[in-house]
């Protein structure tokens, strides 16, 4: 099995605008997001996992706005737990 990448904020942009334009793959990321997250390749990290969490919960604009850098080895970051 290949070694799954940490995902950066450039990943999680880049993932974004592709969610953004497929309807499947939102979805996906919003009901299964450690499983999703794994098949692209990447670290189904804790915060990752809760921030595709939030597209189920709050909807997809929602989840999106919540999206910031931090000064950590993990990018991805809940505004809430800053």
């Amino acid at each position: 099995m290949a070694t799954l990448k940490a995902m950066t904020h450039a990943d999680l942009t880049d993932l974004l605008g592709k969610a953004m334009l497929d309807a499947d793959l939102r979805a996906k990321l919003a009901s299964e997001p450690a499983t999703t997250l794994e098949s692209l390749g990447f670290e189904p990290n804790k915060s990752s996992v809760q921030f595709f969490q939030l597209l189920q919960k709050n909807g997809f604009d929602h989840a999106a706005s919540q999206v910031t850098t931090t000064k950590t080895h993990d990018p991805i970051k809940l505004a809430g737990d800053m």
